[in-house]
């Protein structure tokens, strides 16, 4: 994290610190703060690491702010972004996915931090370590190994289990590492005012390459406006 970028932090929070709040915070003069927020050298890791901690909810927020865009295009049941953080391990960040609640109408974004271990080959993990899908769509993923249904499972996320549907769309950073994975399941259409699982027989696939490109541009639109940037502060962090 560079210093020019507790700027970018500041903006996008929701706090408004003053320049002396956020001074006595890093237990820095305000002049220094000042210099900082000018300069692109990195941040030593005690101060990058309580900036990410002071900042975590701008992180949370701008994960939710980009699942509603993306749920407006291409609606679906079951959205989330996952995030590599290195050394073999991606995480599903506190509150970054979202579910869309058929009984209730409304959209919610509670969920606890998951860790996962690259090694542990799922369809998760499977995008984020190979750049590879195990399973994108289709009546087969009920008999993949990789997707077991819990007990918690309600009976309106199967359909009486003629589908699941998976779309992972991988993004890269430099090097062979993606910095974060966009996770739909179950694609949905509107009927009048209500929400409901598009259905198809067979293994046709829900989501079609069309999806694939509108998502893709979408995302893209979302790193201009400071995704990336905002993710890689927090996260490279951790």
């Amino acid at each position: 994290m560079r210093g020019c970028d507790i700027k970018l932090l500041r903006e996008r929070s929701g706090h408004s610190f003053s320049n002396r709040e956020m001074a006595q915070m890093l237990g820095i003069t305000e002049r220094t703060l000042i210099n900082w927020e000018s300069s692109d050298e990195d941040l030593s890791p005690p101060y990058q690491n309580f900036l990410g901690q002071i900042f975590e909810d701008v992180v949370i927020t701008t994960a939710q702010e980009t699942l509603d865009r993306l749920f407006e295009i291409v609606p679906a049941e079951h959205m989330a972004l996952w995030f590599y953080l290195g050394h073999g391990k991606v995480v599903l960040f506190r509150n970054s996915a979202r579910h869309h609640s058929f009984s209730a109408q409304k959209r919610s974004f509670q969920n606890d931090e998951v860790i996962k271990d690259l090694e542990d080959i799922s369809l998760t993990t499977a995008p984020l370590a190979y750049a590879v899908t195990i399973n994108d769509a289709g009546e087969s993923i009920c008999n993949n190994r990789y997707k077991s249904y819990k007990g918690t499972r309600y009976v309106h996320y199967l359909q009486d289990r003629t589908l699941e549907s998976i779309l992972k769309l991988p993004r890269f950073m430099k090097g062979p590492k993606p910095l974060y994975l966009l996770s739909l399941e179950n694609k949905l259409f509107k009927n009048n005012d209500r929400y409901e699982i598009l259905r198809t027989a067979g293994s046709e696939k829900l989501f079609t390459e069309a999806d694939v490109e509108t998502l893709t541009t979408a995302l893209e639109e979302e790193e201009k406006k400071g995704l990336t940037t905002l993710l890689n502060m927090f996260f490279l962090q951790k």
